[in-house]
């Protein structure tokens, strides 16, 4: 199993498949590039957890937020993924690429309560920004994701720099569409 493997799936909106295709490359091999694309995976489905549909779902809108278990997937364990994973990005920012710190400090901004305060508190996520700051930000692309994890704004953003987000994560990755979306 590859992470390219898994960004098929996530194009396909396979969400009980990604999960367990991440569940199962984590286990085998837990790498800094499966931990981010795994908590970022985890992050967007709880995120979307009272949007998504999956197949064969009776739920209303109301009961989807109710429920823990949709599709084989628990909500609780995509929370215990994303702390593992947090955890092991954190664990050594120095080997933990910029990007990545960016996009987590940019998940814990927007919902912050999807961390748990000991794994990665707001006082952390400040500090983290505060480091990124000090570091040369050469890739456009980068540089426009933590410009808008310190002003929220993505309106003012050029073309080549929106060119730049499209590429800056694998082709069909979770986490590549998001920032394409969120930069549109």
């Amino acid at each position: 199993m590859e992470l390219s493997n898994i960004f098929e799936s996530e194009h396909e909106e396979n969400w009980r498949i990604v999960f367990a295709q991440y569940t199962e490359l984590y286990r085998q091999s837990p790498s800094i590039d499966v931990a981010m694309h795994f908590a970022f995976f985890c992050w967007y489905l709880l995120w979307q957890w009272d949007e998504i549909s999956f197949p064969g779902e009776t739920l209303s809108p109301y009961e989807k937020g109710t429920v823990d278990t949709r599709n084989g997937i628990s909500k609780s364990k995509l929370l215990f993924d994303l702390d593992v994973t947090t955890k092991h990005l954190l664990t050594s920012p120095d080997n933990t690429p910029v990007k990545y710190l960016i996009v987590l400090c940019l998940m814990k901004k927007i919902y912050p309560y999807f961390f748990k305060e000991d794994t990665f508190s707001e006082v952390k996520r400040q500090k983290v920004v505060a480091s990124i700051s000090q570091k040369p930000l050469d890739d456009v692309g980068t540089k426009a994701i933590y410009n808008y994890l310190r002003t929220k704004n993505a309106t003012n953003i050029l073309p080549a720099e929106r060119i730049a987000v499209r590429t800056i994560f694998p082709p069909n990755s979770l986490i590549q569409s998001y920032f394409t979306w969120l930069f549109d």
